[in-house]
């Protein structure tokens, strides 16, 4: 006897935008960074924007996921690094990399 179990009807939460700002109103649950060397200081930008819009704080219960290059971004992401201090030195170290 008995009913088949009742499948899982919960919805994530909607995400919210502030109103007329485009911007959400919470940051995002994850972020994915994909690999390619030269989009790392691509990637370090959009870090950068969050922590003006949300804060570090805020950002600290953001899942930083990445492959290749990404990971690095995921990782400077999930210390809450300097962004710009971190692109600044990636940028200068591939300068050397070409002069070498």
């Amino acid at each position: 006897g008995g009913h088949p179990p009742h499948p899982d009807t919960r919805q994530a939460p909607a995400l919210q935008r502030e109103a007329g700002s485009g911007l959400w109103v919470d940051p995002p649950s994850s972020v994915s960074y994909e690999g390619c060397g030269a989009a790392l200081t691509y990637h370090l930008g959009v870090y950068e924007s969050m922590v003006r819009v949300y804060g570090k704080r805020r950002l600290r219960g953001v899942k930083w996921i990445g492959t290749s290059s990404g990971a690095i971004a995921a990782l400077i992401s999930a210390m809450g690094l300097d962004a710009c201090e971190w692109k600044d030195k990636l940028i200068g170290r591939w300068g050397g990399i070409q002069d070498e």
